[in-house]
């Protein structure tokens, strides 16, 4: 977080650099916010190369300063957050698996393969109007946090005994030095079509696609479990989501080295030029 606190700062520096180039003109300055679907492949961590297709929700805001009637520099930060779904995730696990297992997620703490992305950009902006329409593409670069999705399921054995399924944990290799968010470098390309309702406000579609420069490593444990009786206390302190497996013995733990794959995302965004 702090790094990117220092990159918001040199943007910000950048922008107001760019404030005294030129000289002035009217809607020199632009300030917009979006909201939309953001989706692409995520890691399929049990199996490194493999990834399933997630979708989420993605908020951004970008300020941009343009230095004559075409170019322009921008300083945007944005938020996602995407998830597989249980259907897709598990039937890709299946088909990896070849299989062999049967699957459930953990009643505490269960999830699917998916990410949670904040970020800053600074980049360039280049500005086509054609009456009400205002076309602008831009490519960025910046500084992205990258929170992991952590993955807790079980799996038995198509015809086994199933009351004791093994426990699958999927989680960021702290043993690596590597917590559950931290900094990386990313990329970012885009498009913004524009149409102005009035002169100033407008009302926009933006085309959003980050790529992550950076690769991500997790830790595999696999354990053995065996039915337990909840009681009373622990029922009620779980709000009924107590567990009806408790682990057992460790039968493996796998380190895995992964690639970090691109995100896009669709807004629908309003605007402002002054």
């Amino acid at each position: 977080m702090r790094k990117i606190t220092i990159f918001l700062f040199w943007g910000a520096f950048l922008l107001n650099c760019c404030l005294s180039m030129g000289a002035e003109k009217q809607f020199r300055n632009s300030i917009d916010w979006g909201t939309g679907l953001n989706m692409g492949p995520v890691g399929m961590y049990e199996y490194p190369g493999e990834s399933v297709f997630a979708k989420g929700i993605d908020f951004s805001m970008r300020y941009t300063r343009f230095i004559d009637d075409n170019w322009g520099v921008f300083l945007e930060g944005d938020i996602s957050y995407n998830s597989a779904s249980r259907k897709s995730y598990f039937g890709k696990l299946d088909r990896l698996d070849g299989g062999r297992y049967t699957y459930s997620l953990f009643k505490l703490g269960n999830s699917t393969q998916g990410r949670f992305v904040s970020g800053a950009y600074v980049g360039c902006v280049y500005r086509h109007d054609i009456n009400r329409w205002s076309f602008r593409p831009r490519v960025g670069f910046g500084m992205a946090g990258y929170q992991y999705q952590r993955n807790r399921y079980y799996r038995n054995e198509t015809g086994g005994d199933s009351s004791s399924p093994q426990a699958v944990l999927i989680l960021p290799s702290y043993e690596e030095g590597i917590g559950a968010f931290y900094t990386i470098p990313a990329g970012k390309i885009g498009l913004q079509t524009n149409y102005f309702v009035t002169e100033r406000f407008f009302l926009a579609l933006d085309l959003d696609f980050t790529i992550f420069m950076s690769h991500h490593v997790y830790r595999q444990k696999v354990y053995n479990t065996e039915k337990k009786e909840n009681n009373a206390a622990e029922i009620i302190l779980t709000l009924g989501l107590a567990e009806d497996y408790r682990r057992t013995d460790l039968v493996s733990s796998t380190r895995i080295n992964t690639s970090t794959p691109p995100m896009g995302a669709v807004r629908f965004t309003i605007g402002w030029d002054f």
